[in-house]
């Protein structure tokens, strides 16, 4: 929350003079505090009580004598202001809480008779930094301490009307302030009227008693209201107090001494807050000792809510989060319980910013919104996840198992089973289905192709696609992205058709009737889910990319070639060796396409087969070119030593048709295809 809220304005009616590096090197003094000489803090009393100072605090231990001059220079300086506060010590012996004992040090008896008392300041630190401070102290006999007991210096002169009040009646009290110091002493008065703090009601207080009051019924711990870093209090080194002493620092104003430093590397006496500085600059003792005083005043201490308001506001969060996530769907939970949750942070930085009220943040924004998010989403988990299984028993019997997830979400979810995604396809055929059929029996052929198959599915499963459609010797498989096209897809599609065809060439080699497969290739967006009607459905991919792909693995039969893809199902694919055939427009289809040849693996691909490639290409480029008779001298360099090759083939005849009838003059070197 101080984070949040970032620094704020210091008060003007306090000053901390700073005991420091720099004033020893001005000065000529020993970097050691305790060494100085008293007779110059002689000389500060003496300038801060003549420029008007309210009340003056030594947060500094006079528990060693020095030389009788320096310690009778510094008494005489105290009785001369009048106004003076010393620190004391309160020495903590025992670690066990039961058994501990609690003893204040005080300063030197000749001091301590001309001051206004000595105060002691313990800090808690828990768990690591300073976040409270004692205004009277249980354990040490319920004392005050110093920023309470510098509150009644700064207001000596209403000390008379002060313990005239009706509260106080019966405690017979010194009539002044001097009274008190020169009888009981003034920590022990303060003490009494402590405890009648709670007969200190707002109605029976006069206004100008009001920052007495606040200072004896405040709590006897109060959370600190931090100002900001080190020295956002005003503050004065020592040097420049004691050399040029301006009135308008110190008229009317509660002065604080004590050791307060710029560096981390000069600091003594600090002390970790919330405003410690990432380079590890801390606030002084005498800093916090300070902002305890303004924040007593002021009556602007951080006010946690009571322990019934917490609980009950803890409560009612639990019930709105709880009640926001369970009535939106996941998504709009998750940014409505952000959106509260931001109002409530909102709410309480304002509260805590203007009104020093501190509502409970950990346990409502970083406990119970995100335990509340959790419960409920594991909760439509697991009811989605019974639905799913449900709806799964009730299609693997007719769904490929890789679909079944996917339909399950969608019908759990309350969506469409149909969707229209990017996908790539393989359209698989085989050769001489026809004349084994005629050979073979039924049951023979049945066994025949199941293991035909049996060599196909698991290639497809293993690269993340899934068999949509079998019909005979045909098989058409899919890779899907339901949100754009993905190379990833199109990549695991092009291997997995080369390892089909490696596949199927060692299925040829073990059965004595082989089964030569064409396999072809596209990408785009589809149609994917039920299609049907009545009582009959089946899932499958429907749309112009499923026609192309099975154009192009016909186009195989016209070219002499085993694996055909088009440029839209190759682009991003990397890792394989591919041959350009030039743009093709399919039977049926009036829009022309790239082709490609699928050769193999790049870094399997001999050197002799790169070049026949290479040579190939320009070949085509010649042939696009209308350089027919040189296209075919180059085709006929690119024929494999002792083998055929059908789309030199194709080409070379093309060469010979075209140099007896040359095409149109806007032939942009599209061959089209009639044949299916």
């Amino acid at each position: 929350m101080f984070s949040a809220r970032g620094p704020r304005d210091a008060p003007d009616d306090v000053v901390v003079v700073s005991i420091d590096k720099q004033s020893a090197h001005e000065l000529g003094l020993p970097n050691e505090p305790h060494r100085w000489p008293r007779r110059l803090h002689a000389q500060l009393v003496d300038r801060l009580h003549d420029a008007g100072a309210r009340a003056i605090g030594f947060d500094v231990m006079f528990k060693q004598p020095q030389t009788t001059e320096d310690d009778d220079a510094l008494a005489d300086a105290i009785a001369r202001a009048g106004n003076v506060l010393l620190f004391s010590y309160l020495d903590v012996r025992g670690m066990d809480p039961k058994l501990r004992i609690e003893n204040i040090q005080l300063p030197l008896p000749g001091l301590l008779a001309q001051a206004r008392g000595a105060a002691i300041f313990p800090l808690p630190k828990f768990p690591k930094r300073v976040n409270q401070v004692w205004t009277f102290k249980a354990g040490a006999g319920g004392v005050p301490t110093f920023p309470v007991v510098m509150t009644q210096l700064a207001d000596a002169e209403l000390y008379p009307e002060w313990v005239g009040l009706p509260a106080f009646s019966g405690l017979e009290l010194p009539a002044t302030l001097a009274d008190a110091v020169r009888g009981p002493g003034l920590i022990t008065v303060m003490t009494k009227m402590r405890g009648r703090w709670r007969e200190l009601s707002q109605e029976n207080v006069p206004p100008p008693l009001k920052q007495l009051r606040t200072a004896y019924s405040a709590p006897e711990s109060i959370y600190l209201n931090y100002y900001g870093p080190a020295r956002t209090l005003p503050t004065i080194p020592y040097y420049r107090a004691l050399q040029e002493t301006r009135p308008e620092w110190f008229k009317g104003k509660a002065v604080f001494i004590g050791l307060s430093e710029p560096l981390q590397t000069d600091q003594l006496d600090t002390f970790h807050t919330v405003f410690s500085q990432p380079d590890g600059v801390d606030l002084g003792g005498v800093e916090i000792s300070a902002t305890a005083y303004a924040n007593i005043r002021a009556g602007d201490w951080i006010r946690p809510l009571p322990q019934g308001a917490a609980l009950a506001l803890v409560l009612l969060w639990a019930i709105i989060v709880t009640f926001i996530c369970q009535s939106l769907p996941t998504a709009a939970a998750v940014g409505g319980a952000i959106v509260v949750s931001g109002v409530y942070f909102g709410a309480a930085l304002s509260l805590f910013s203007v009104a020093n009220i501190w509502l409970p943040i950990f346990v409502p924004l970083a406990l119970q919104t995100p335990v509340a998010l959790f419960g409920v989403t594991l909760a439509r988990y697991f009811e989605e996840s019974r639905e799913k299984r449900r709806v799964r028993d009730a299609l693997q019997r007719y769904l490929p198992a890789g679909i079944i997830d996917e339909i399950a979400d969608d019908i759990a979810a309350g969506r469409q089973t149909q969707h229209l995604v990017y996908g790539t396809c393989v359209a698989t055929d085989a050769e001489h289905y026809t004349a084994l059929s005629e050979k073979m029996s039924p049951p023979v052929l049945s066994q025949f192709m199941n293991r035909y198959y049996g060599a196909l599915f698991p290639i497809v499963a293993r690269r993340g696609g899934f068999v949509s459609d079998i019909v005979g010797d045909a098989m058409m498989a899919i890779w899907t992205s339901l949100n754009a096209p993905d190379v990833r897809s199109r990549q695991s599609a092009c291997q997995a058709a080369i390892e089909l065809q490696q596949s199927v060439d060692k299925f040829n080699r073990d059965q004595p009737l082989s089964l030569p497969t064409r396999i072809g290739i596209h990408a785009g967006e589809m149609a994917l889910g039920n299609i049907g009607a009545g009582e009959h459905y089946e899932y499958r991919a429907v749309g112009d990319m499923v026609n192309t792909a099975a154009r192009v693995q016909g186009l195989n039969k016209t070219l002499g070639t085993r694996i055909l893809a088009t440029e839209d199902a190759m682009q991003g694919v990397e890792g394989l060796a591919v041959r350009r055939l030039g743009r093709f427009r399919l039977a049926g289809k009036s829009q022309a396409v790239g082709i490609v040849e699928l050769i193999g693996i790049s870094d399997r691909l001999e050197r002799e087969a790169a070049d026949r490639i290479a040579r190939f290409e320009r070949a085509r480029q010649l042939f696009l070119q209308r350089e027919w008779e040189r296209a075919e001298a180059e085709f006929d360099l690119a024929w494999p030593p002792g083998g055929a090759d059908g789309p030199i083939e194709f080409f070379t005849a093309r060469c010979r048709e075209f140099q007896a009838a040359p095409p149109a003059a806007d032939w942009d070197g599209t061959v089209s295809i009639n044949i299916k």
